[in-house]
């Protein structure tokens, strides 16, 4: 049973993102690092170790950052298939989003732009986000935006 299934039977007015969620994914980025895996393995040798001298502190916040980003991300898309209305972010933000992740992996497709010989990898982490950026997409082209009301602050 996927996560999303599971996650979509809690009703949406007792949701508060789980923090199993964000704990298997600071697991996942620990251990696995959807970063440095590749889907589509990269065409040009990997730069020298030595070419980004790194601190201790920047190997431990990827682990930690990337997946509140995609603890909120999921969060979200939940709130707005439960409310059936999308929130979160201007609808035109969302399409130019998925116009840019589309020119993205067409990096990756031979048959639209040519065989590329120097072409870096496609990472898990970005096809994770692809994923995402796809359902935030449908949700903001068939749900409706949540009704805008203009209070005066005077008014309190």
């Amino acid at each position: 049973m996927s996560l999303w299934i599971i996650l979509s039977t809690i009703p949406y007015a007792y949701f508060k993102p789980p923090p199993q969620l964000y704990l298997s994914l600071v697991g996942i980025y620990y251990f696995f690092n959807p970063d440095e895996s590749f889907a589509i393995p990269s065409l040009v040798p990997d730069p020298p170790f030595y070419d980004f001298p790194e601190h201790k502190l920047f190997r431990l916040s990827e682990p930690l950052i990337t997946p509140l980003h995609l603890t909120g991300l999921i969060a979200q898309l939940l709130l707005n298939h439960w409310s059936r209305t999308f929130a979160g972010r201007y609808k035109l933000s969302v399409v130019v989003g998925l116009m840019l992740q589309a020119m993205f992996l067409a990096n990756f497709v031979p048959a639209v732009l040519g065989r590329i010989d120097a072409r870096f990898g496609l990472s898990v982490e970005a096809v994770m986000f692809s994923v995402l950026m796809v359902v935030n997409g449908w949700q903001a082209l068939t749900l409706p935006s949540v009704p805008q009301t203009r209070e005066d602050v005077d008014e309190e």
